[in-house]
């Protein structure tokens, strides 16, 4: 038997095996469950935690020892170098702390191997969700990319690419929490735009990795239109179903549009794709701010596919920082894009918060609104009344 056996006990009991939730090339994922105690003011309660444990094990080199625990075949120079990079990996989501991606709680080695500890995620995947339907709707869809635009973000902020973006790798929670999994490709760049580890890449997925991440060169710059193009991928398989070719095919035939077309997905969010997943990095979006506005400015064509409440528009007061923050329950912490000056904030409940001012009101002041039509190529005011309508329809969608 390659795995541990449910009932079997990690760290001197503190986490017991419950079942094995899937293997890979290179790890075993199991749930767990720990104890823990919680203590209150008037009482103390002992509760049972379910957590994720990953362990580290290479299929084709590995085998588990007669003790039905630890790994033998463990001394090869490849087996402890990709031994040193599941650590690392371990290591660099520790250090990521956001609503999107899945939290890592622990780091250990054990049975001659190593292990580390996650949240537990009640949900499953992209992918499973679109071997059940098929494809999803374009308001899945959008609404999945705004979170995972969301998390990237974040990644991007701390000079962080994921490097292997695709529905395997986005999880979705029971109320529709899209959670981001998977590291082992992500890669830590410095100030200097080098990467602190190896400055070679993995090679990606088929399909989902743009042409240039196989011999990307370094030139001081943090290459997130990698992780564009993943990601614009991801969303070609969410509205048809299909993986679209591999960028090798990409390149010298072009995206297919056909299938796009045959499920009905508008053309706008079909071109949005398509600029996505341009081969020519330098024709490709070339931020995940550039393709969540694309994203926002395309939403209030969605109106008919459902969530017919229209509400009236909202006052807004400019903010200087930029970014949607998911919060827990499924609403967004009030950060703003960063549209020129201008903004406002989500809450959990699918309304709004705009920044009141002094006299109880909310006044636009500080930006320059002109600046901001003619640099997006939208109309301000019309602009967030239609992210207003979207934001508490895509609030109805999020229940699938």
């Amino acid at each position: 038997m390659s795995i541990l056996n449910n009932g079997v006990t990690l760290q001197n009991g503190k986490y017991t095996i419950v079942k094995m939730l899937g293997q890979g090339g290179f790890g075993i994922t199991y749930l767990a469950v720990t104890h823990m105690s919680l203590n209150g003011q008037l009482g103390n309660m002992d509760v049972d935690v379910y957590v994720t444990i990953k362990e580290f094990f290479i299929s084709t080199m590995n085998t588990r020892s007669l003790d039905g625990k630890s790994i033998d075949q463990t001394d090869s120079t490849l087996v402890k170098d990709y031994k040193r990079k599941f650590i690392r990996e371990a290591m660099s989501l520790s250090h990521l702390h956001h609503d999107n991606i899945v939290k890592v709680l622990e780091v250990f080695e054990e049975n001659n191997t190593a292990y580390y500890v996650m949240e537990y995620i009640d949900g499953g995947t992209v992918d499973e969700l679109i071997r059940k339907n098929g494809k999803l709707a374009p308001s899945q869809a959008v609404d999945i990319t705004h979170q995972v635009c969301n998390a990237l973000r974040y990644m991007h902020g701390n000079r962080m690419l994921h490097l292997d973006l695709k529905p395997k790798n986005i999880m979705l929670t029971q109320s529709g929490i899209v959670k981001l999994i998977d590291f082992g490709l992500a890669k830590q760049y410095n100030t200097n735009g080098e990467p602190e580890e190896s400055t070679s890449l993995g090679l990606g997925t088929p399909g989902y990795a743009p042409i240039e991440q196989a011999t990307y060169r370094q030139d001081g710059s943090l290459p997130v239109t990698l992780d564009i193009y993943a990601l614009g991928a991801t969303m070609y398989k969410m509205l048809t179903g299909v993986v679209p070719p591999e960028s090798s095919v990409v390149i010298n035939e072009g995206l297919p549009m056909q299938p796009l077309r045959n499920v009905s997905v508008p053309s706008q969010l079909i071109a949005i794709v398509s600029k996505a997943m341009a081969p020519l990095k330098r024709n490709r979006i070339q931020s995940v701010q550039e393709l969540d506005t694309l994203l926002w400015n395309f939403q209030p064509n969605l109106a008919g596919n459902g969530g017919n409440q229209q509400p009236g528009p909202i006052h807004y007061t400019p903010q200087q920082t930029g970014g949607f923050t998911p919060t827990g329950n499924g609403g967004y912490t009030p950060t703003p894009p960063p549209i020129g000056n201008g903004g406002f904030a989500f809450t959990g409940n699918g309304g709004y918060t705009p920044t009141p001012s002094g006299n109880g009101g909310f006044t636009p002041s500080g930006s320059n609104i002109n600046n901001d039509e003619e640099n997006i190529g939208l109309k301000t005011k019309g602009m967030f009344v239609e992210r207003t309508k979207n934001r508490q329809k895509y609030s109805v969608y999020r229940g699938f």
